[in-house]
């Protein structure tokens, strides 16, 4: 059918093609003669004209032989003659004129012809005159002196340009014609041979046509065979239809489920041979192929459909009817094309029954993974704590022997759970459990802060460490925790191992996706980035100067349990999960990391993670990473839950940075002034709990800032730590300074400075903290922190009884353990939260489960800060209680 339209198309193309040209040729010819009619009326005009310029020079010839000879002899008759063609050339000048209306310059000629003729015309009436009143002699006299010369050659003078110019354009006009008439002839000569072309080109297609029909309707008979043939081949059932609903064609299968053989069915409508009913309600289903006829769109069965053969067998079906269109696009019938879906239906159960079962193995996974979580932390987070206390001395005092004998145990018992923490962490990777918990993160204060961790490490081996960081960088989203715990991996593995004296360097900027890659100067291993729509990426680099790795030795970093050298292994310490957890937690944010290394030269380990930028905080400071200050419950008046603030007053950049980072850690939140005149306006303004003071400072030095504090009211009674190169206690103490301390300090001597600052109520009398688990060692390390720094602490051993302590002993907070048998933590922070006697409690949750983002959820609003005892150390415990707990104010 295809071929045929496009043979009637060009058949119809060709004969308005010879139409055209025929038009064209009319055209053509009625236009050249046309043109040819107008180019002759032409030619006559200028015939004419030439012929009146003759006439009005042979008349003007007369003329003026006629008035010559009057003069002369007196003879009328020569008068008669002369008028006569005085009468014969006006009507020739006149002629001319309409004539030459189309030509200014010719008219501009018959002006002064005009002219001229009108002059002579009156010297002759002027000597006819003399003559007949004065005589021949005083006829003669004027006739002598009177311009008939001058006035001859001007007239005969005009009478000769007219006829010239008339003669160009003669030439002209016979030029133009001559050419029309050739244009005539060879557009004619073009027409025909056009006509001949398309006579010739309409032959050519007629046959080609007739060839390609004969082609089509052998395919056509070949392809109702092909056709045949699949259809008894395919595994589907085919079912064909008129625009009537009736039966014209069923292949094998459909044969096989309906129990009707296409003879039999043939003309029978659809819902006689095809019967469908709902698997359920046994209730008659639709047959679709009535409303793909009348909507001309494709329809699919109802789920759970069956189909009831003609021997009243049931086949459960699945598929669709899609409407047949013939070459002009109108439905000529409908194909219904369904299956037999039992066997997927017994493959569909058994991969429900499948995943259940992988579900509940999955969960069972879960729970072992935070059952030994629980159970393998909670007695190292004992060993750890109890050993830290004697280490410092809070359970009385060692020798050194002692001493020794108890950080070893502190060293190994904190080695020991590094490496749980990092098995149990990898093991969750592995197992798909570990998610991201998606936040803001302030890329560059976590980066600031991440070298403190190693810093002891790497004074202790004379490392030097540098931080060199993009001023492009500001806040990001992703897992601020994960990104800790990369950041302090890369760190850890490069102090470890860096020769003493060396240096580690971690450097951090954005790039682009192109940009992830190394550069050729060293051997190098990059793990490929997995596809993705992030187009920019934070890359995050550890360099140092350490021993370096052979090149053979690159491809096996990154994996798990796998160390390049297995020598320098034991003697630093590792089991080489670092790195692949390294690697798992980037891929868990999309990114990618890579190493580049040459034996002698160093290591440089890069991370790359996706840049994805997040609204950045709008405070005028920012606040410490992962910190948030607690809300105040409602019906808590008189108690104010407040992150406490720090002023801190330095120029130097560094030794800034220095105190923001322990004060943070310290669980403060901390603003800087460069100047003692900036600190003035920042601690008027915000009144901060706590300030530190440089005393050398430029303009204003210390020493003045603290007269003008202590002469404020708003501001008299903040305490003030001052942090100086010279130490003059006494100066100090006697202008209200709390504490004096000489740069430099260990961060032990900032945190005993701070002791007490901040955190006692105003009546002097000790916060009481309520201590809740179901590990009595866990609650006695505790206990034995907090007393030692003057608390008094409330035990409870289980969930019940912690709710019933905290609603009858009214704590001022509350560190609680999560995992406990009968009431759960998730209990006791609920019940207390939504009892208003226990509300206003704060709750510090310390536990060594690892917490999802659905414990998270369940904890929202109603815990104030969470620890883990994964990481439990008595300074950060005393920090965060510091953070957590209330500060009393006046009702």
């Amino acid at each position: 059918m295809d071929g045929r339209s496009s043979f009637e198309t060009r058949l119809r193309a060709a004969f308005v093609a010879a139409m055209l040209v025929v038009v064209a040729l009319a055209v053509s010819v009625w236009s050249a003669a046309r043109e040819i009619h107008e180019a002759a009326h032409w030619v006559a005009h200028t015939h004419e004209v030439l012929d009146h310029l003759a006439d009005a020079k042979s008349n003007s010839l007369l003329i003026e032989l006629n008035a010559q000879n009057h003069r002369l002899s007196g003879d009328a008759g020569h008068l008669a003659a002369r008028d006569a063609a005085i009468a014969a050339r006006e009507i020739s000048l006149r002629r001319l004129k309409e004539l030459t209306a189309d030509n200014p310059r010719q008219q501009e000629r018959w002006a002064q012809l005009r002219a001229t003729a009108d002059e002579r015309l009156a010297i002759a009436r002027r000597v006819e005159l003399l003559r007949k009143t004065e005589g021949t002699e005083a006829a003669n006299a004027y006739a002598a002196s009177a311009p008939l010369r001058e006035t001859r050659e001007r007239l005969f003078g005009a009478l000769g340009e007219m006829d010239e110019e008339e003669r160009r354009l003669l030439q002209e006009r016979d030029a133009e014609q001559s050419e029309l008439r050739a244009l005539r002839t060879m557009l004619s000569a073009i027409t025909s041979l056009l006509l001949l072309l398309l006579l010739a080109a309409t032959y050519v297609m007629t046959r080609r046509q007739l060839s390609a029909r004969a082609r089509a309707e052998a395919a056509l008979r070949e392809s109702e065979q092909n056709l045949s043939t699949t259809l008894h081949s395919i595994g589907d059932a085919v079912l064909a239809t008129d625009t009537d609903g009736r039966i014209t064609r069923l292949n094998p299968v459909a044969e096989r489920l309906t129990g009707w053989l296409l003879a039999e069915a043939r003309g029978r409508p659809v819902e006689e041979v095809f019967r469908i009913v709902n698997e359920q309600t046994r209730a008659p289903a639709e047959v679709p192929v009535a409303k793909v006829l009348a909507t001309g769109e494709i329809q699919g069965l109802a789920n759970h459909t069956v189909l009831i053969a003609r021997d009243g067998s049931e086949w459960p079906i699945a598929d669709s009817a899609a409407p047949i269109r013939d070459a002009s696009g109108k439905v000529s019938g409908v194909v219904l094309v369904f299956r037999d879906v039992s066997e997927e239906r017994r493959a569909a159960q058994a991969l429900r029954q499948l995943n259940e079962s992988l579900a509940e193995a999955s969960r069972a996974k879960s729970d072992f993974l935070a059952n030994m979580s629980h159970e393998l932390r909670t007695p190292l987070n004992a060993i750890i704590g109890f050993s830290e206390m004697l280490k410092d001395g809070l359970l009385g005092e060692l020798d050194a022997k002692q001493r020794g004998f108890v950080g070893d145990i502190f060293g190994a018992g904190t080695h020991l759970l590094s490496l749980i923490n990092d098995i149990l962490d990898l093991s969750k990777v592995e197992a798909g459990m570990l998610q991201l918990e998606q936040g803001t993160v302030d890329v560059v204060a976590l980066l600031k802060a991440s070298p403190l961790i190693v810093r002891e490490k790497a004074l202790a081996h004379r490392i030097r460490l540098d931080t060199r960081l993009d001023p492009a960088l500001d806040t990001m989203l992703g897992d601020e925790r994960k990104l800790k715990q990369i950041v302090y991996n890369l760190l850890s593995n490069a102090v470890k191992f860096t020769p003493e004296g060396g240096a580690v360097t971690l450097r951090a900027r954005r790039c682009t996706r192109a940009e992830v890659a190394f550069d050729a100067t060293m051997p190098a291993r990059l793990i490929a980035l997995p596809p993705g729509e992030d187009g920019e990426f934070l890359a995050i680099t550890v360099e140092d100067s350490g021993v370096g790795i052979a090149e053979e030795h690159l491809p096996k970093l990154f994996e798990p349990f796998m160390q390049v050298d297995s020598s320098v292994a034991r003697r630093q310490g590792g089991t080489g999960l670092g790195l692949s957890l390294v690697r798992r937690l980037a891929e868990l944010h999309g990114g990618t990391v890579g190493v580049a290394s040459r034996p002698g030269t160093g290591s440089r380990f890069c991370v790359w993670l996706p840049y994805r930028a997040a609204v950045s905080d709008t405070r005028e400071e920012r606040p410490a990473p992962g910190r948030t200050a607690p809300r105040a419950p409602a019906g808590a008046a008189s108690t104010t839950l407040a992150v406490p603030l720090a002023l801190v007053i330095e120029d130097d950049d560094r030794m800034a940075n220095l105190i923001t980072a322990q004060l943070r850690a310290e669980g403060f939140d901390v603003m800087r002034a460069a100047t003692a005149e900036e600190g003035l306006v920042r601690a008027a303004k915000h009144q901060p709990q706590l300030i530190t003071l440089d005393i050398f400072l430029p303009a204003m030095d210390g020493w003045e800032f603290m007269r003008r504090v202590r002469a404020d009211p708003k501001i008299a009674d903040t305490p003030v730590v001052i942090i100086t190169i010279s130490a003059d206690l006494e100066r100090g103490l006697a202008l209200g300074a709390r504490r004096v301390l000489q740069k430099p300090f260990a961060r032990g001597e900032l945190m005993a400075a701070l002791a007490g600052l901040v955190e006692a109520h105003c009546d002097g009398t000790a916060a009481r903290v309520l201590v809740v688990d179901d590990n009595v060692q866990a609650v006695e390390l505790v206990a034995t922190a907090l007393e030692a720094e003057g608390y008094c602490v409330l035990r409870a051993y289980g969930g019940a009884e912690a709710i019933e302590v905290a609603r009858s002993a009214q704590p001022d907070l509350m560190i609680l353990d999560l995992m406990m048998p009968q009431v759960s933590g998730f209990e006791v922070a609920h019940a207390l939260r939504e009892s208003e006697h226990t509300a206003h409690i704060p709750i510090l949750v310390h536990t060594a489960k690892d917490l999802t983002a659905e414990d998270h959820a369940r904890l929202n609003g109603a815990v104030s800060a969470i620890m883990t005892k994964s990481s439990f150390s008595r300074s950060d415990l005393l920090a965060e209680l510091r953070r957590a707990l209330p500060q009393r104010t006046e009702d």
